[in-house]
């Protein structure tokens, strides 16, 4: 059996991903990783080489991007279903990186591990701690009855059995560098430290420093 099954999507996500590879280097470690395509080349080059710092037994890309969302959803379902046969029964532990993803809540139900932990990515992490994971929501239905009548009936009639009873309700632990508490995974990034692992520079008055952390629109933008 495979220990841990990561699913990411963005740069933070594989990061975080990458680090806990690293600390459960004892453990046997695959990554699934969904680009977005032409439209964010840099944000798919930093996923890229941020999972090749990892130690995986298995690396593999999920595509379902599409401008023809009917085709789209297609796409996703069919993605859904190769990682059922692929993964389901043999995973120990799911990690996924997106609570507001539903194609993420069909991936980690279709591998029915007998864990599951939410990545940390942010501030989006924290609200779904705060909004649904610290009030015992684990799948954020009202997140996904949105949009026209139309969009609802195609989504029914599309992913039909992907949402598993079975699963909705079981507990999400949490990988996070700011949350605190039982069920949580610190991540304090020792490990991709230990990678790095060059000469610190330091400027001429600490005491006036100042760190700042852009979110991914803008560092993508330069």
């Amino acid at each position: 059996m495979t220990q841990n099954l990561f699913i990411v999507e963005s740069p933070l996500q594989a990061l975080m991903a990458c680090e806990l590879s690293l600390k459960f280097a004892d453990q046997s470690n695959s990554v699934l990783y969904k680009l977005s395509g032409p439209r964010r080349q840099y944000n798919d080059k930093q996923i890229i080489e941020v999972l090749n710092l990892g130690q995986w037994q298995l690396k593999e890309k999920i595509s379902f991007e599409t401008r023809v969302m009917g085709y789209r959803r297609l796409k996703t379902r069919i993605a859904i279903d190769q990682i059922r046969r692929k993964f389901r029964g043999k995973i120990h532990t799911v990690f996924f990186g997106e609570f507001r993803s539903q194609w993420m809540h069909f991936a980690r139900f279709a591998v029915a591990p007998r864990k599951f932990v939410l990545i940390d990515d942010g501030s989006a992490t924290l609200q779904a701690w705060e909004e649904y994971i610290s009030h015992g929501i684990f799948y954020p239905h009202n997140r996904f009855r949105k949009g026209t009548r139309l969009k609802r009936a195609l989504d029914r009639l599309t992913f039909f059995g992907l949402v598993d009873k079975a699963q909705v309700n079981e507990r999400i632990e949490i990988a996070s560098s700011f949350v605190n508490g039982s069920g949580v995974y610190n991540v304090d990034f020792s490990e991709i430290k230990k990678l790095m692992n060059t000469p610190r520079q330091y400027i001429a008055s600490p005491e006036v420093a100042r760190v700042f952390f852009f979110g991914s629109k803008y560092s993508e933008a330069g």
